[in-house]
């Protein structure tokens, strides 16, 4: 039989109570981790900092796969060059380097 108190539980027997206090991270919410303290299940509960909106792939996690952090967006603004074959006036053909920005970029390009 069980018998459920806030802090824990305990499992008894017609002879003997025997302490069932399990101590580990929660396999359902990694931000939740328990331990025992004098035979009794303590819940403990991390509280992860206010994160910013970014896509999961952008995510940095923790450790423990709980809280997570955005990069700053400035920081994966970056130049890439390419080359682009352009005709002038439908006769001659010449290759030119360009620059495109890739990323979270402020501003605009013309």
């Amino acid at each position: 039989m069980f018998i459920c108190f806030s802090q824990g539980f305990t499992w008894s027997t017609l002879e003997t109570t025997v302490p069932a206090c399990k101590a580990g991270r929660d396999p359902n919410n990694s931000c939740i981790r328990y331990s025992c303290v004098d035979n009794i299940q303590v819940e403990h509960e991390t509280i992860c900092p206010e994160a910013k909106n970014c896509s999961e792939s952008e995510k940095v996690w923790d450790e423990i796969h709980c809280c997570y952090s955005c990069p700053e967006r400035q920081t994966l603004c970056k130049t890439r060059s390419y080359n682009k074959t352009v005709m002038i006036e439908s006769c001659k053909e010449f290759e030119i380097e360009l620059q495109i920005c890739e990323g979270y970029c402020e501003g605009s390009a013309e």
